[in-house]
């Protein structure tokens, strides 16, 4: 799939007190504001979050629809968990979980 964002991951730096977010090769994704403020530092963390909840979310679609990864996790049910066919299989909810707790700057 071709994409017209930069692919991830992205991560942030600090130059002087400016936060940024800046990707794998160190070039600018989003210049966020003063490091020192906690509202930069979490619209930071939710920036550079944006990959990893694109790729959760993607995986939740996907299983909706008739699809391999679907397919892999209906037919193993290690994979599921107690999980049901009716709804994203455990491997999604665990992508969705971890990209929404590193936005939120706290654990899964």
């Amino acid at each position: 799939m071709t994409t017209l964002y930069t692919p991830g991951p992205w991560s942030t730096e600090v130059l002087g007190n400016t936060l940024r977010v800046i990707d794998r090769a160190g070039n600018d994704i989003a210049l966020v504001g003063d490091c020192r403020q906690g509202t930069n530092r979490a619209n930071a963390r939710l920036i550079v979050q944006a990959p990893d909840m694109l790729a959760a979310l993607r995986s939740m679609l996907i299983y909706n629809g008739v699809d391999s990864h679907a397919a892999a996790c209906l037919s193993n049910p290690t994979w599921m968990s107690g999980a049901s066919a009716v709804g994203p299989c455990d491997c999604c909810y665990g992508e969705a979980r971890a990209a929404i707790a590193e936005a939120e700057g706290g654990q899964q």
